[in-house]
């Protein structure tokens, strides 16, 4: 018989440096234009920029080439909810620290398992006294929201204040009802 093997929807990553900054295209086979799009943009050029910071370049441009897009007719009440949705915030996302990121990114991976797993949880005081720098202690604020999520308990008040707007913002569009009522952003209250 034929055996069909499943191609990734991912099929590549070019980088390209060009006057001193680090271009990346990437090659998708297909892209869900809702959920898979978002996140896919967000991984790929996270990759860009640690790629960059470790190579001493700057960030370049970023190319999202893709043989189809699609939309799941389960998220269509949803996609509609968003476009009609006016938003005129705009953010600015955090740069990740010049050099080698490598020894933040393990102290961030023992963290990041041990809060899967539930064998650890922090507070802000907790994630102030690692070793990490700001830019990622952002990031193990969002492990640890994201762990009180999944395990269905109130979202702590003082994590949730300690993050950038850019990411309150996308927790609250994100988990909308998860979050607790009153926790604002930008002086913005939502919920």
């Amino acid at each position: 018989g034929i055996s069909l093997h499943p191609v990734s929807c991912t099929l590549g990553l070019q980088f390209l440096i060009r006057n001193n900054q680090l271009n990346m295209v990437v090659y998708m086979r297909a892209n869900d234009a809702f959920r898979g799009m978002v996140s896919d943009i967000f991984s790929f050029t996270f990759i860009q920029e640690f790629m960059a910071r470790e190579l001493n370049l700057k960030v370049g441009k970023y190319y999202h080439s893709m043989g189809t897009m699609h939309i799941y007719e389960p998220d269509n009440q949803w996609v509609k909810h968003v476009l009609n949705e006016s938003n005129d915030q705009t953010f600015i996302s955090p740069k990740m620290p010049q050099g080698n990121n490598w020894a933040m990114v393990h102290e961030l991976m023992h963290y990041e398992e041990k809060l899967r797993k539930k064998e650890l949880t922090m507070n802000w005081v907790d994630i102030q006294h690692t070793e990490l720098s700001s830019y990622w202690q952002q990031i193990l604020v969002l492990f640890s929201i994201y762990q009180m999520i999944y395990y269905h308990e109130e979202v702590d008040q003082m994590l949730f204040d300690h993050l950038l707007p850019v990411y309150q913002h996308l927790l609250l569009n994100r988990w909308p009802t998860k979050m607790s009522r009153g926790m604002v952003s930008n002086d913005r209250k939502f919920i």
